[in-house]
């Protein structure tokens, strides 16, 4: 169900206020209107994009999918693009 939306859920970051603090402001700019969510084919084609890569390189856990530790710059620059800010 894409029409359901969590914050600071399942995420392991260095600096989880801030990631949670992007988590909130992608979220309300969903609620209100000023971001579209891309199609559901796009974002399960991401999904497998993502898990393909992080299965290429990072050891087999229970957390694998929730970990953005290594890589959280990253992580934030795609929200702050995907909210047409960076």
């Amino acid at each position: 169900d894409i029409s359901l939306a969590f914050c600071g859920s399942e995420m392991a970051t260095i600096s989880n206020i801030a990631t949670y603090a992007l988590h909130a402001e992608y979220i309300c700019r969903m609620l209100v209107g000023t971001m579209a969510l891309p199609s559901e084919a796009e974002m399960s084609g991401e999904c497998d994009k993502m898990r393909t890569w992080k299965r290429s390189w990072m050891p087999e856990t229970a957390s694998r999918a929730s970990l953005v530790l290594l890589h959280q710059i990253h992580y934030h620059d795609q929200l702050l693009r995907d909210m047409g800010l960076s």
